[in-house]
């Protein structure tokens, strides 16, 4: 039983730290080198990086990519059901494709997500 209660408190140290993390990382610049961002005229977006939900009321979600540039992810809640829920994308690579919102902060508005297959 005390095993049980120490998990609890482990998961929500781990997520406190996941949201103080994510929170810290540099925001992607609009004029960021095209390494895990491919746009077109139409200002849609393809990301592939580390999905983070971030709980503070209302869930948050974060794109952290491999050079720890941080993108805010507006998502409809069919489109995260579609993609198995935050439970299943959490802490996890995946790759998005969207609409940029905003270039400095980053924002996109997800169309569809893709959970990348592999180790965590």
């Amino acid at each position: 039983m005390e095993q049980g209660h120490h998990g609890r408190g482990w998961s929500w140290a781990r997520a406190a730290l996941t949201a103080l993390v994510v929170s810290c990382l540099p925001v992607a610049p609009g004029a960021a080198e095209p390494t895990s961002i491919a746009t077109t005229a139409s200002h849609r977006v393809s990301l592939s990086g580390w999905f983070h939900v971030i709980w503070n009321g209302e869930p948050r979600f974060m794109l952290a990519d491999d050079r720890g540039l941080a993108t805010r992810l507006e998502i409809d809640d069919a489109v995260l059901r579609a993609a198995g829920g935050t439970g299943a994308l959490n802490q996890h690579r995946v790759t998005v494709v969207g609409e940029r919102l905003s270039e400095s902060p980053a924002v996109v508005r997800v169309l569809s997500i893709d959970l990348e297959v592999g180790p965590k």
